[in-house]
């Protein structure tokens, strides 16, 4: 696909930038995984095409969705930094030890790119507590076909 970039490695985000650039960059790193081999067989693995027939979008949503669930380890950012991790990378944790490390921006960019790769629409929720935390936290939500399925290990 053309215009998409070819990031890799861990982003910081500079401090003090407002929540829709930080998005802005996720939805970047989604697009950019999604055509990535290994987040290919992440999404592929989670899905399980024995489990669930190619056309089966609530299937193969829900069980990525649990994928996510049982493969993610948080461990929060540094204080006072915002580091997002291409999903590449993420999956070629999950290659090596068997699960992801990382924060919640980082599972909702390896959700939606495990999504998008497989053929699954997606898109990114944020939680704001205006005042206390502003873009508190965020993950993907995945469209089953009916309604729209929570990729969070939070869940």
């Amino acid at each position: 696909m053309p215009g998409i970039p070819s990031e890799t490695g861990t982003r910081r985000m500079p401090a003090g930038q407002e929540t829709e650039r930080t998005v802005a960059v996720m939805i970047r790193l989604a697009l950019a995984g999604a055509l990535d081999a290994r987040v290919l067989e992440w999404a592929r693995t989670g899905v399980a095409p024995g489990r669930c027939a190619p056309a089966a979008d609530r299937c193969r949503a829900r069980a990525l969705c649990r994928w996510i669930a049982r493969t993610g380890r948080y461990v929060p950012d540094p204080r006072h930094a915002e580091l997002l991790t291409h999903p590449g990378e993420l999956a070629a944790q999950w290659g090596r030890w068997g699960y992801v490390v990382g924060d919640c921006d980082d599972f909702a960019i390896l959700a939606a790119a495990g999504a998008l790769a497989v053929g699954l629409h997606v898109r990114y929720v944020v939680l704001d507590w205006p005042g206390v935390l502003p873009g508190g936290h965020v993950f993907a939500e995945v469209w089953d076909g009916g309604r729209w399925q929570a990729g969070d290990p939070a869940f």
